[in-house]
Order: C-alpha cells, then structure tokens, then sequence
C-alpha cells in the first residue's frame, strides 16, 4: 500500500505546481482567428479582460464594452465591442493607445482598427468608419491607420483598400504600393507559394505573381483555389493539366487529360488522373505520381478504406493504406 501511494503522489500533479511554470507552457488552448485563444486560462495578471490571444510572442487582450442602442420603439439593445490592448508576456502593457481590435500577427505585423463600432475581428473587407494600419509586437504604429480594407501580411506584402472605397492594392512593409494594378477590393485572397487570387475592376477573377503578372488566360486557363495548408494547386492549359508548385515552378508538368479536383474522386489528397482512357493518381500535396494512369477503372474496395483498380487484363491492385 505504501509503494502504490509513492506512485501515485509521483505521478499526480503538485498543487500550485503549473502556476509556477511559463502559462505558455501550461494554459489549454485552442486556434481561433489566426491566434491562440487563453480565454479560460488567463495570466493572472490578464484577470481583467474578458477575451485573452497569444500571437507571435504577444498577449493580445479584448475588453468588452456594452454600449446602449436606442430603437424607434423605446426598446434598448446593448451593443458588444471591444478595447484592445498589446502585452507582453510578463504583463507590460505595449500599445500606447486601445484600438477596438488587434489581429493575429504575420511577419511581425498584426492589422489595428479604430471607431469601428461592432468589429468581430476580420479584417479582410472591413470598411465604413474604420480606420485600419499595422502595429509591430512592440505595440508601435509601423504603418499608419489610413485604409478601409485591409489583410494581413503574407510573403512580404498585405492587401488594402483606398479611403473611399474604389479599389485595393498591395502595400510592402514601408507602405509602399507594390504594383502599379488596382483590384477590386471586396475579393482577394493572400499571397500562398508565389501566387494571389485577385478580382480586377471589371469583377473577373485572376491569379497574380509577385512580377506583376497575371497568368489567366496567358500562362493557364484553369488554376485551382486552395487552402493556405495546400503546397501544390491543379492548372490547366488548352486541356492538359498538371500540378503547380511554390513561385510558379511546375511540379508536374501538364501532361493530363484531367486532374479532377471534385471531392468525390479525392482521397486522403490523392487526386484521381486521367490520360488517354486510362486513370491514376496522384498526390497533390507532395507531387508525387501514386498510379500511372493506365487502369480502367477507379472505385473505392468496400471492405477498407483501400482504392482498388481493375485494368483490361483484369489485373487488381491495392495501394499501400496510408
């Protein structure tokens, strides 16, 4: 009896024993908005704020403010927004000034936002009374509160939009505008692996390079729109496809009939191929060509979640289970 209570008392946490470690180290948390939420476990000296983010070496803090509303029917609601501070780590406040919300940090830059009533934290799209800029993780304004819209920093350059709500263009870490082109600044993406979806004014979509180029319908006539997660993405040029890889570089070339990008014919990021009749696959996250598309047919085996493929021969095959 007395071995088994040593065991117990090694193996059970010590009261007060994680308040003494780095609550960085100890505090649950989950991803929420491009940051790590530590709502349910603040530092002690966050007590105060109701919404607590950890971002690039940074506490980001969000207190509410209810402000009453009154309606045409004598009713009031009370509406939810924020005062949003910077802290360090041991619980220095960094920013000089609230801002009604701080995103998560990129490349050392996270976007502010002053007088904008009712902000829910994306910062793609906002426009109307805000005022948007970038601060560094030392809470200084790197770039001023000038623009409506606004994106965070991805491979060297953020998204904005003019003050009256025309257009968006990229701006470099100094602000400087880095392509002469305007878009339209309700649809564009960030840049991932060398390339950007953006709307020109005319509301068409396109991809474009950090050259300045836009590859539709010059380069391809099909590219596909991926998560950031997603190192390759399926083009397409005069009906042959192929796999394109960081900074425009071809992973595969395009040597397909088809790479099919439904869902139904995914699995587990093998995409299924065809070439001349006959089907394959490939994987669109490494590359790599799983099944030389010369089978006939491409069904899932119903007894595991194995893909079995069945030739002219009648020759079966079942890839290795990953």
């Amino acid at each position: 009896m007395k071995r088994l209570l040593s065991m117990l008392l090694i193996c059970l946490p010590f009261p007060g024993f994680a308040q003494s470690l780095d609550p960085l180290h100890t505090i649950e948390s989950k991803v929420f908005q491009g940051m790590i939420d530590y709502t349910s476990r603040k530092p002690h000296w966050a007590r105060e704020f109701d919404e607590v983010g950890y971002s690039e070496g940074v506490f980001i803090c969000h207190k509410y403010i209810h402000t009453p509303n009154l309606y045409q029917n004598d009713t009031i609601s009370y509406r939810r927004s924020f005062k949003t501070y910077l802290y360090s780590t041991e619980g220095k406040r960094l920013s000089s000034q609230p801002y009604d919300d701080i995103g998560a940090f990129t490349e050392g830059l996270a976007p502010v936002v002053i007088k904008k009533p009712l902000h829910d934290g994306n910062f793609v799209g906002i426009h109307g009374k805000g005022r948007t800029g970038f601060i560094n993780t030392k809470g200084e304004v790197v770039i001023p509160l000038i623009y409506t819209w606004i994106s965070n920093f991805h491979e060297g350059v953020a998204f904005v939009g003019d003050s009256l709500e025309r257009y968006g263009f990229f701006i470099d870490r100094h602000n400087r505008v880095v392509f002469k082109e305007k878009f339209s600044p309700f649809i564009t993406t960030q840049f991932h692996n060398g390339i950007c979806l953006v709307v020109d004014r005319n509301h068409q979509p396109n991809y474009l390079t950090h050259q300045c180029e836009l590859l539709m319908p010059r380069v391809f006539d099909f590219i596909e729109d991926v998560a950031y997660s997603r190192p390759l993405r399926v083009v397409a040029k005069s009906g042959k496809y192929g796999l394109l890889g960081a900074n425009t570089q071809s992973q595969l070339p395009l040597t397909y009939d088809l790479i099919d990008t439904t869902r139904k014919n995914q699995w587990r990021g093998w995409y299924q191929t065809r070439r001349n009749q006959g089907y394959g696959y490939v994987d669109a996250e490494t590359g790599v060509e799983i099944m030389k598309p010369v089978f006939e047919d491409l069904r899932p085996a119903s007894f595991s979640s194995l893909w079995a493929k069945k030739n002219r021969n009648g020759d079966c095959f079942k890839p290795v289970n990953r």
